[in-house]
């Protein structure tokens, strides 16, 4: 009776699971503060909820624990995700934090990749439908990338310059999103669409060289004061002795009257910097 009791209880999570992917998807498209792969974790849990059902059903109690265990890991996964792109999103605007704002658009160019795969899904299986909501719905999302990388260079301008002008991707997103709607344009729609993820993804890779020449820059720069050597060892350095206000009498060009050089030889020495004693 507790092995059905769990059973039943197992299937109200797996229904619960099923609802938190749909609104899990819905706020990676909307708000793109989630960085997509956190939803990877747990993709394919339905299947693997209706395997601990039936081994419930069958008393393969070992099978159904393991299974359990792995989703657990998974939930917790995406909870940490979860919790670090909260606590991104608490800690300012993307302006402050430059790294914020390159993740940011790692994000928008993983939703581009997606929404490319879909379309050229949708090409290679006609079967799996292209109804005019289908398509409204996948138009809107382009929509709703384009203004998410607008919002981001207008915040971000001098991070988002580094990765070069991206105005061009931004025309092309705009078209795309009209040209989806037409049957006839499909096709170049989805050649469209892979041309923007990576003309996106050299952008990534152009700020990542940056970075890592800076970095090296930084390195070299910091060997090279390191290795700097002084002029003289260290245990003579400051032991100067000579009194240097006889080399500046002798090149000393005005004429003064004899008896100021007894007087300037005792204003250099009271100093106490060239040498000499007071």
């Amino acid at each position: 009776g507790i092995i059905d009791q769990v059973s039943l209880l197992q299937v109200l999570v797996k229904q619960q699971g099923s609802e938190l992917e749909f609104d899990l998807d819905n706020l990676v498209k909307s708000s793109f503060s989630v960085d997509p792969t956190a939803v990877e974790a747990i993709k394919n849990t339905q299947t693997m909820f209706s395997h601990i059902v039936k081994n419930l059903e069958d008393r393969a109690l070992s099978l159904a624990w393991e299974d359990q265990q792995e989703i657990m890991r998974r939930f917790n996964r995406l909870a940490i995700e979860l919790m670090r792109a909260q606590d991104q999103q608490g800690s300012g605007d993307s302006s402050s934090n430059p790294m914020d704002a390159l993740q940011q658009f790692k994000n928008l160019t993983r939703r581009q990749l997606s929404l490319y795969r879909e379309m050229m899904k949708r090409q290679m299986s006609p079967q799996s439908g292209q109804s005019l909501e289908e398509m409204k719905r996948m138009a809107m999302e382009q929509r709703q990338i384009r203004e998410a990388l607008e919002k981001l260079m207008r915040e971000s301008r001098q991070q988002m310059n580094t990765m070069g002008r991206l105005d061009d991707v931004i025309n092309d997103m705009q078209d795309v999103e009209t040209q989806m709607l037409d049957p006839e344009l499909r096709r170049k729609v989805a050649e469209k669409q892979k041309s923007i993820y990576d003309r996106m993804l050299r952008a990534q890779k152009a700020i990542k060289n940056r970075d890592e020449e800076s970095e090296e820059r930084k390195a070299n720069k910091a060997r090279e004061i390191i290795q700097q050597q002084p002029d003289k060892p260290l245990g003579e350095i400051g032991s100067d002795t000579r009194d240097l206000s006889k080399d500046f009498l002798g090149d000393l060009k005005e004429e003064f009257p004899p008896s100021y050089k007894p007087l300037l030889n005792d204003y250099y020495k009271s100093l106490n910097i060239y040498g000499g004693e007071k």
